[in-house]
């Protein structure tokens, strides 16, 4: 199985060139095939926001003041809610006085690089929504004593524990009207528009990611001064949102240009020693098989969509092989990539990596990496299977396919940093010989943590399956298909409601 670091391009998605000429979004649109562009071309029009920066100075604790954000829940779907409390904890309100409370949604992309730290961070606000809970503009919480305020917005503390709930959106806000805002999103101020639609949350303490970040400030006063302001964070979990729903059901035929269908083929050696006598050939196509899409939800439009798998169930590849050769084709092994590319921005007016205020930046790659998660490998069982002294046996589980343990771990790999492994279990099938063709269809199991992550601009998470056969004496006949994996929470229209009516 072929593991180097080659910059390979994505069939489901918009190309990417190879380093180290920039180049265009890797997954702006990632449902259409497009092909691939040129080398060189602008990222946006328009000038991208300023990057979100955190305030490493603030703290959650001052003196006798303590804020805390609880969340309601423990994953969110992008183009949904985030709903919590800030809680407020004041120990002595002798002195202290409390201004302006608000909550903030972040949501951004950012790449790391551990060779080259002399350039800052590339990093691109995906969104940034502001919620005011408390000011000068709106009568005071339970927080304060009531009353007017004083010179600084603030008023006299009390001392307590004190929860305000909050609601912010996770994505675009629109209402009905041109000008009308959504339910509950009223005290919203929009500092950066949502990118729509929103990629998924992700990390790698070694290539960055996408994360979501909710932050809760107090304003805070002691004696006469006014005191930096009090700063909580929490991490979101975000997965993003599909608009189409996948049927319990397969389709029957593709078109041969679908985008999941793939083919190879090899000279095979001669029979004899040293590769000797007739030189035979091995063809192999492939393909990956997802569920139909349900089109009704878009009121008769073709979403022109491509369907996708689900992360925690399985995958089916369809395997064709012909055999036109002397010897035995006697392994299959279908393993499931995870491609993890990563870009920087880079601004021609000023020559900077990392540099946003351009009119025009582009994009440069930094790192491309693959991780097989999951893999399958089958050789072709020397006894003879059908004889009943062997099927009594029981370490034979049956004529062609048969299972074995598969806790073991692969050979060679290992953890991608990020606690992704990949197992390899012994497994058996008839092979093919000599002349023979053969049809098989293969189930994978998708591992609970994989998903694509798509809608970026400097990260790229992308699946391929590659599908390698090998006859003895020659290399292995290998290709690679191209597969979008979801989150099972990424096909709900809604999550369920924290309270349950009863």
């Amino acid at each position: 199985m072929s593991t180097t670091n080659h910059w390979h391009p994505n069939a489901l998605h918009p190309s990417a060139p190879p380093p180290p000429s920039p180049s265009p979004p890797p997954s702006s649109d990632p449902q259409q095939n497009q092909p691939q562009q040129q080398q060189q071309s602008n990222v946006s029009q328009d000038t991208p926001p300023a990057p979100f920066a955190f305030d490493q100075k603030s703290n959650s604790t001052a003196r006798s003041v303590h804020v805390e954000v609880y969340l309601d829940r423990t994953l969110h779907v992008a183009s949904g809610w985030v709903e919590g409390v800030i809680t407020v904890d004041v120990g002595k309100e002798k002195k202290v006085k409390i201004g302006k409370v608000e909550v903030e949604v972040v949501g951004f992309e950012e790449t790391l690089r551990a060779k080259n730290k002399t350039h800052p961070i590339p990093r691109r606000t995906l969104l940034h929504h502001t919620l005011t809970i408390q000011s000068h503009h709106f009568a005071p919480t339970d927080l304060v004593h009531p009353g007017p305020p004083d010179e600084h917005g603030m008023w006299n503390a009390r001392k307590g524990k004190v929860s305000l709930p909050f609601k912010l959106p996770i994505g675009a806000l629109s209402g009905k009207g041109e000008n009308e805002m959504p339910e509950g999103a009223e005290n919203v101020m929009v500092k950066v528009g949502a990118v729509m639609p929103l990629p998924g949350s992700f990390w790698s303490k070694k290539y960055g990611g996408v994360r979501y970040i909710v932050a809760g400030t107090v304003h805070t006063k002691f004696g006469r001064f006014p005191h930096p302001p009090i700063r909580a964070y929490r991490d979101l979990r975000v997965v993003e949102s599909t608009p189409y729903a996948l049927l319990p059901r397969f389709a029957s035929r593709i078109p041969p240009t679908a985008p999941f269908i793939a083919e190879a083929a090899g000279s095979i050696p001669g029979p004899y020693w040293f590769g000797l006598g007739k030189q035979g050939r091995v063809g192999v196509k492939a393909n990956v098989r997802v569920p139909e899409v349900d089109e009704t939800r878009w009121m008769g439009q073709n979403p022109n969509v491509d369907g996708a798998w689900i992360a925690g169930g399985v995958g089916f590849v369809g395997v064709d092989i012909r055999n036109d050769s002397k010897r035995r084709v006697d392994s299959l092994t279908l393993t499931l990539v995870r491609r993890l590319k990563t870009f920087s921005l880079d601004s021609p007016a000023t020559g900077g990596i990392g540099a946003t205020s351009a009119p025009s930046p582009t994009l440069l790659p930094i790192s491309f990496a693959r991780v097989p998660i999951a893999t399958r490998t089958f050789r072709a069982g020397r006894g003879p299977l059908k004889s009943g002294r062997w099927i009594s046996d029981s370490k034979v589980a049956g004529d062609g396919w048969a299972e074995e343990d598969g806790g073991a771990l692969a050979k060679g790999v290992g953890d991608g940093g990020d606690g992704v492994h990949a197992r390899k279990g012994k497994e058996w099938w008839n092979g093919v010989g000599p002349g023979e063709e053969r049809s098989v269809l293969v189930d994978m199991h998708v591992p609970v943590h994989a998903r694509s992550i798509r809608f970026g601009m400097l990260l790229d998470v992308s699946y391929v399956v590659q599908v390698s056969v090998h006859t003895k004496g020659s290399k292995n006949i290998e290709l690679e298909i191209p597969v979008t994996v979801l989150h099972p929470a990424s096909l709900y229209t809604n999550l369920p409601p924290v309270h349950l009516g009863i």
